[in-house]
């Protein structure tokens, strides 16, 4: 009897640590949030939200090396812009927007990297409850002005492109069709106006250079007043490409573009928020109005930087208004003239 009792203690202790094994393992990451941490605080979807930001190309990192892949600019040291214009590029050689940096953020794969974080929150955020309702609306509506800036980028890069609205799972069917050019001009203007209801007019200091309403009607516009344009109403240039509906209109009436177009700039001016540059006489005394109130309140979307990184690349990692890089070169110019001691008509 004893021996039976010794032998079952033993086969406990034996079986003890492999049913304690999965609450062992099941541990969760130190140096990352999981996903209910994530989706569960507020704060930490704030910051989700930021990296979409955070991921959107500045003038250097694309639209000044644009030119370059089309009839606009030559580079002269070239780095692979000259295979694009010769249509070189294979989809197994990107060229220069494999090799350049300021190019990346305009391939095909970083921007859906972003399409899907956008469409992960807008899932995500539906299915939580917050204390902070006004929060997550406003976060939802710059998520709306995101997958739209996205959109824009894609659609005027490469034409038509897939409209994707959900997270595929690993073994779902990836490949899905084209959508129309018309399809995604429609695509862009709906996420606008569905950010624009979400968003405010302004935003506090601590949160300048988020997405608010104006933003939001004022891309719409750019994307109609683009897609308004000889280029994709007429599309002979690409007169041996069998597809023309990924690359222009095929039936729209232009009129009506011209209108659409004319009607959303229209709303943006009806906010009574912006105006036109005014010419005034630059003179010390008004430097502040220049450099800092008009730069600051009168633009539409603006984009932080907090000093030089190595080579002269500007970092956006913390966004605070005393390091604003417009700031400091609006007072750099400013000092330039005074130090001359000429005094030029400035236009703000």
């Amino acid at each position: 009897m004893k021996k039976n009792i010794y032998s079952l203690l033993f086969l406990v202790l034996l079986l003890m640590p492999f049913s304690s094994c999965n609450d062992f393992l099941d541990k969760q990451p130190l140096d990352q949030y999981g996903e209910n941490a994530v989706w569960g605080d507020l704060a930490l979807v704030e910051t989700f939200v930021n990296n979409i930001y955070y991921q959107i190309p500045h003038g250097f990192q694309g639209k000044i090396g644009m030119p370059m892949v089309c009839d606009e600019a030559m580079r002269v040291s070239d780095r692979g812009a000259s295979d694009v214009t010769r249509s070189l590029i294979t989809p197994s050689n990107f060229s220069i927007f494999d090799n350049q940096p300021l190019q990346q953020k305009y391939k095909w794969d970083h921007v859906y990297k972003q399409v899907r974080a956008c469409n992960l929150f807008l899932e995500q955020i539906e299915e939580h409850t917050y204390e902070d309702e006004a929060l997550k609306q406003r976060l939802t509506g710059e998520v709306y002005f995101l997958r739209a800036y996205y959109y824009h980028m894609l659609t005027f890069m490469y034409g038509g492109v897939p409209i994707v609205t959900k997270t595929y799972d690993l073994n779902e069917d990836h490949l899905i069709a084209r959508n129309s050019f018309a399809d995604c001009i429609s695509f862009i203007s709906e996420d606008c106006d569905k950010a624009a209801n979400l968003l405010p007019l302004k935003h506090d200091a601590a949160n300048l250079g988020r997405a608010t309403k104006g933003a939001s009607l004022a891309l719409k516009a750019r994307t109609l007043l683009y897609a308004a344009s000889e280029l994709y109403h007429n599309s002979s240039w690409a007169s041996g490409y069998s597809n023309r509906e990924l690359i222009s209109y095929t039936d729209a009436d232009r009129a009506a573009c011209w209108r659409a177009a004319k009607d959303a700039a229209k709303a943006v001016m009806d906010l009574g928020v912006y105006d036109l540059y005014k010419k005034i006489r630059a003179r010390m005394m008004i430097w502040w109005q220049i450099s800092v109130k008009y730069l600051l309140q009168k633009r539409l979307l603006k984009i932080f930087f907090s000093g030089l990184l190595p080579r002269y690349r500007w970092s956006r990692q913390k966004r605070t208004i005393p390091d604003c890089i417009i700031v400091r070169m609006a007072i750099m110019a400013m000092e330039a003239i005074i130090r001359s001691d000429n005094w030029p008509m400035i236009s703000i």
